[in-house]
């Protein structure tokens, strides 16, 4: 899973800014967003046979 801070670092990598920082409620939004996709992907069921 990827941290704030982790995800803060590399913001600012891809911007090549040191000083950009998430706007407001931007985290929330990117962390629900993560965190809904894994559930939805990990309820996915198996796919039996072969095409």
């Amino acid at each position: 899973m990827t941290t704030q801070t982790t995800a803060l670092a590399r913001l600012r990598i891809a911007l090549a800014n040191p000083t950009v920082n998430f706007r407001d409620s931007q985290w929330e939004a990117i962390y629900q967003l993560v965190n809904q996709l894994g559930r939805v992907l990990g309820r996915t069921p198996p796919r039996f046979g072969c095409w």
